[in-house]
């Protein structure tokens, strides 16, 4: 239908051309009652929405023409777009005629099909806005409207994984729920081999679900398999230029950074190229690559780009945390996002490259960095290497009091730490950690720590 667009819209431009007033109100008459007709359909639309929750009843409502008649609504959205931009040649020809008067209905026209595309085609308009996006945090929303869309569509139609809406970069096969779940409940119970075979059944059905494959590496890689993963998420990444996969086995990699550095370099820098938005490379596994070659500006650089990157992730998910149209399990996994970022990591890298190169003042304040996110989550003992770095910096500048000072936190640190550990308290709730917080640890006047009541034992029992 859009295109037979082309060859109506010039043959009503001629007739336009001839009869400008006759044929601007028919238009501007047609363009009323196509609104109306939108207005009525969202107004009026039933469906059986006992299966859709609050957020998909909302979309399916606000867009009913194109879920009810998916392949018509997006036909009618592209013949508006021509038509949309004829108005444009009408108000010329008007202009031209001199009547003035008739070219508010014309742009009123405009607007009307201009407003009514996105209701016949609103992944279309998505997509356009998801290429427009140069800010990250905008085009992950944006994204996640795209998905959110793509997955009401197919509950809607009762389309399985196979099935996905047409023409989509965004649309990824992976398991059902059911499977999901199974497989969960067999790796809970350490059934690894069952776990396999319920996946190899999957692959035998679908050769090219990629979550399956990815899913499977990484079980071979908990039962100790490392070769065999490695060698499943190279084929991964070969087949299916798996985003997932690239930092799996990355992380594989880093587990012997010092002699896989070459090849973590070399897989984050094709990530990097695949991963639009600069969020999901690990950068800080990167630039500690680039450390261990001794190549430090690189390093630096790379680092600066880890701390951007998680600094922004940061600032995703605490959005998403206070954003209430999200549900309790994406909740859950921006929370472990946050909790699990590298930022603190990345600034103690980025220090210890600038102490090697003796830039030592910038090196004093990337541990304070680092420090300051440990003393944020209630874990400052965590940081009695920094401290004891910091320390080691002014031994070398010849300042003797800020050594004393440095120091001693970090011994004092150090103690609270091991008292932790050897009390097998590794893990404690914030309120346990208060508790023992104020029994146990001496403050001056300025909140300084100066000692701790430490329940060690000595050399001698004592």
């Amino acid at each position: 239908m859009h295109i037979l667009a082309y060859p109506l819209c010039l043959i009503y431009l001629v007739v336009f051309f001839f009869f400008p007033r006759i044929a601007t109100i028919i238009l501007l008459v047609s363009a009323i009652l196509l609104w109306l007709y939108i207005l009525l359909i969202t107004k009026m639309s039933k469906f059986r929405d006992d299966d859709f929750s609050k957020e998909e009843k909302k979309l399916l409502y606000k867009y009913p023409i194109y879920f009810r008649f998916y392949f018509g609504s997006i036909t009618i959205s592209a013949f508006l777009s021509v038509v949309q931009m004829s108005t444009i040649i009408m108000a010329i020809i008007l202009l031209w005629k001199h009547h003035w008067l008739y070219l508010i209905p014309i742009v009123v026209v405009y607007f009307i099909f201009a407003n009514s595309r996105p209701k016949f085609d609103p992944l279309f308009f998505l997509k356009e806005l998801y290429a427009r996006q140069k800010d990250p945090f905008r085009q992950m929303e944006v994204k996640r409207d795209i998905d959110f869309m793509i997955a009401v569509y197919n509950k809607f139609w009762g389309y399985d994984k196979k099935k996905e809406i047409p023409d989509t970069e965004f649309s990824n096969k992976g398991f059902s729920d059911h499977d999901l779940n199974k497989l969960s409940e067999l790796i809970e119970k350490n059934k690894y081999d069952e776990a396999i075979e319920k996946i190899d059944k999957i692959l035998s059905r679908d050769k090219n679900n990629v979550e399956a494959y990815n899913y499977k590496a990484g079980i071979l890689q908990l039962t100790g398999k490392q070769d065999e993963a490695i060698n499943l998420y190279k084929y991964i990444i070969e087949n299916f230029n798996y985003i997932d996969s690239y930092i799996e086995l990355i992380e594989v990699y880093d587990l012997d950074n010092k002699r896989n550095a070459a090849k973590i370099i070399d897989l984050c820098k094709k990530l990097e190229l695949i991963d639009k938005n600069k969020m999901k490379t690990p950068y800080y596994l990167m630039a500690r690559s680039y450390n261990k070659f001794g190549d430090y500006e690189l390093a630096l650089e790379t680092y600066d780009k880890a701390i951007g990157q998680e600094k922004l992730n940061i600032e995703v998910y605490t959005k998403i945390l206070k954003d209430p149209k999200y549900k309790k399990d994406i909740k859950d996994e921006a929370k472990d996002r946050i909790n699990n970022s590298k930022l603190y990591e990345a600034y103690c890298g980025k220090a210890s490259v600038l102490e090697t190169i003796e830039k030592y003042e910038e090196a004093i304040n990337n541990y304070k960095e680092a420090i300051t996110i440990n003393i944020e989550k209630n874990c400052e003992h965590e940081s009695y290497l920094e401290y004891e770095s910091i320390a080691d910096i002014y031994d070398l500048l010849g300042d003797t009091k800020e050594v004393s000072y440095y120091f001693k936190k970090a011994k004092v640190l150090e103690k609270i730490s091991n008292d932790l550990y050897d009390k097998k308290m590794g893990y404690m709730t914030e309120d346990e950690f208060n508790k023992w917080y104020d029994d146990n640890v001496e403050l001056d006047d300025e909140g300084n720590i100066i000692n701790i009541k430490s329940n060690k034992k000595d050399k001698n029992g004592e």
